[in-house]
């Protein structure tokens, strides 16, 4: 199969809310395809809502090292430090986000607030 089918098929388990199934998808699109910087968020993604925010942070880190612009990346590994409470972490992934699109308003509220 090829690595977009699994990535699709992950994003729809996931918007059923089985995020494990998710993860399991797109860990088979990463290893056929390891570098779709997608998949990498969309895991970071589900792993935020299994708690897993180690993994998620290692996640959203790959997906920037294939694209250092990729804001999400950097709300998302944000929100994944905070919940770690490594606040400082999380304000430079914030700041980053803001610098890379400063008029996405998202990466200003959930620097103090909210999850995405």
């Amino acid at each position: 199969m090829d690595a977009g089918v699994y990535y699709n098929r992950g994003n729809v388990k996931c918007k059923l809310e089985d995020y494990d199934a998710g993860v399991k998808d797109y860990d088979k699109a990463i290893e056929l395809n390891p570098m779709n910087e997608l998949a990498y968020g969309s895991r970071g993604k589900a792993r935020i809502e299994l708690k897993d925010y180690d993994s998620a942070i290692e996640d959203f880190t790959k997906a920037i090292e294939l694209n250092p612009e990729d804001v999400l990346a950097y709300e998302y590994r944000g929100l994944a430090k905070r919940e770690l409470k490594d606040y400082h972490g999380a304000i430079e992934d914030f700041t980053k986000a803001i610098e890379l699109n400063p008029e996405d308003a998202s990466a200003y509220f959930w620097s103090w607030w909210g999850k995405i």
